[in-house]
C-alpha cells in the first residue's frame, strides 16, 4: 500500500505568527482522522513539541505519527528542519509523496517521493510592494524563494482560494488553471454553540501591518462617536496600544486587549460579541470569518480577496474606502436577524464543512500518488 506523509514538524503553537495555517494543520489532521479509509497510508511528521496538537484522540489503522524530538517552529532550527530534514525523511522513510501543509517545501531531492505544497497565499509579496522595509530583504527574498520554487517544482500546488490561485498564477510558472483550490478553513460538527447574551464588538488584531488593526480602530471610534456611550471593543491577539503604534488622540470608546488568546477562550470570545470586524487587507481564506459564522456570530469585513470569495455576498461588507461606507457595513452587520445568520451559516457549513474539505484534500492525495 503507497504511503503519504504530511509534514507538520516545522508547526508550532507557542512561536508562530500564522495561527490559521496551524490551525488549518491541525483540523485537516483531525478531519483526516475521521474520513474513511483512503486507500493508502498516511504518516503525521510531527515534533515532539507539537505531537499532541496533531495526534488524533482516536487513529484509524492506516494513519500513523513519526516523531521527531526537538521544537522547530521558527528561526534556524525551523530552516534546518525545511531544509535538512525533510528531504532526509523523504529518503529514510521511503515515502511515495509529502504534503508540507505550511507551504515551504525543500530546496533539495534526496528520492523520487513527489511533492504536494499548500500555498496558503501572497502575502510576502504584497510586503515588497505595500510595507517594504517592514521585513527584512533578506526574509522577503528567501520566503519568495520558496514559493516560486514550489510553483514551478511541486507535483501538485493546492491554494484556499480561486482568488489565492490568480495571485500565485502572478508570480509566473504555474498558470491558475492548473493550481488546485480546496479551501484551508474548515466547519466541524461541534461548532454549533448554544446562544449567550451578547455585547460589544471584536477585533482580531496583530501587530502585522496589513491585519490593519490601527485601521480598524480608527474606523469604529469614528463609528462609536457617533452612537450611544459604552460601546466594547475587546481586540485579540495584542497586548496594549503600543503593538500598533500607540493610541490615537481623541480615542474615547472603551476597548479592552485581550493579548493572545487560547482557542477556546477565542471561541468564547466570539460566541458572546455582537459582531467580528475583520478588516484584513489580503488572506490566504481568513479563518476567523468562518470560526465566527459557526458561534453564530456576524461578521463586518473588507469585501476584496479570499474573505469576499469566503463569504460570498454575506451582510456587512466594507468597500475599503470611506469612513461613512464603513458606518454603512457595521450597521447592516449589526441589523442582521437571526434567520439570515443561520441562513449564512448553513450555506458555510455545507460549503466547508470538515468531511468535505477532508475527501478533497484526499482526493488531491491520490492523484498525486496514482499519476
Amino acid at each position: 500500500m503507497k504511503r503519504l506523509a504530511v509534514y507538520l514538524v516545522d508547526q508550532d503553537r507557542e512561536t508562530t505568527s500564522s495561527i490559521g495555517i496551524f490551525n488549518f494543520s491541525r483540523n485537516l489532521v483531525l478531519a483526516l482522522a475521521e474520513a474513511p479509509e483512503p486507500g493508502f497510508r498516511i504518516v503525521l511528521w510531527v515534533s515532539s513539541a507539537n505531537r499532541d496538537d496533531f495526534t488524533p484522540p482516536a487513529m484509524p489503522f492506516w494513519l500513523s505519527v513519526r516523531v521527531v524530538n526537538g521544537r522547530f517552529g521558527t528561526g534556524w532550527r525551523r530552516i534546518w528542519a525545511d531544509q535538512a530534514l525533510a528531504p532526509c525523511l523523504e529518503w529514510r522513510e521511503k515515502i511515495d509523496a509529502v504534503h508540507y501543509p505550511k507551504g515551504w517545501m525543500p530546496f533539495v531531492r534526496l528520492c523520487r517521493a513527489r511533492r504536494i505544497v499548500t500555498l496558503h497565499d501572497t502575502i510576502v509579496q504584497y510586503y515588497r510592494s505595500h510595507y517594504p522595509g517592514y521585513f527584512s530583504g533578506l526574509k522577503v527574498r528567501y520566503f519568495d524563494s520558496l514559493a516560486r520554487q514550489a510553483l514551478r517544482k511541486a507535483d501538485l500546488v493546492h491554494t484556499s482560494s480561486r482568488a489565492g490561485a490568480a495571485a500565485l498564477a502572478e508570480l509566473g510558472d504555474r498558470p491558475a488553471e492548473s493550481i488546485s483550490v480546496v479551501p484551508t478553513g474548515l466547519m466541524r460538527p461541534d461548532d454549533a454553540a448554544p446562544e449567550t447574551e451578547r455585547e460589544g464588538l471584536l477585533v482580531v488584531g496583530s501587530k502585522l501591518p496589513h491585519k490593519a488593526t490601527a485601521e480598524t480602530l480608527r474606523l469604529l471610534e469614528g463609528y462609536c462617536r457617533d452612537k450611544p456611550p459604552g460601546i466594547k471593543i475587546t481586540v485579540a491577539g495584542i497586548q496594549s496600544w503600543d503593538d500598533i503604534g500607540g493610541r490615537p488622540p481623541n480615542f474615547n470608546a472603551e476597548v479592552d486587549f485581550a493579548g493572545r488568546v487560547a482557542d477556546a477562550s477565542m471561541r468564547e470570545l466570539m460566541q458572546s460579541s455582537r459582531a467580528l470586524v475583520f478588516l484584513s487587507e489580503i488572506e490566504g481564506f481568513g479563518l476567523p470569518v468562518l470560526e465566527s459564522y459557526a458561534v453564530g456570530t456576524p461578521v463586518c469585513y473588507r469585501n476584496a480577496h479570499s474573505v469576499a470569495e469566503v463569504l460570498d455576498g454575506a451582510p456587512g461588507a466594507w468597500d475599503g474606502r470611506t469612513d461613512e461606507s464603513f458606518r454603512r457595513a457595521l450597521d447592516e452587520t449589526l441589523a442582521m436577524q437571526p434567520e439570515e445568520i443561520s441562513r449564512i451559516q448553513n450555506r458555510l457549513r455545507d460549503r466547508y464543512g470538515a468531511g468535505t474539505v477532508a475527501q478533497a484534500m484526499i482526493e488531491i492525495y491520490r492523484a498525486v500518488l496514482s499519476a
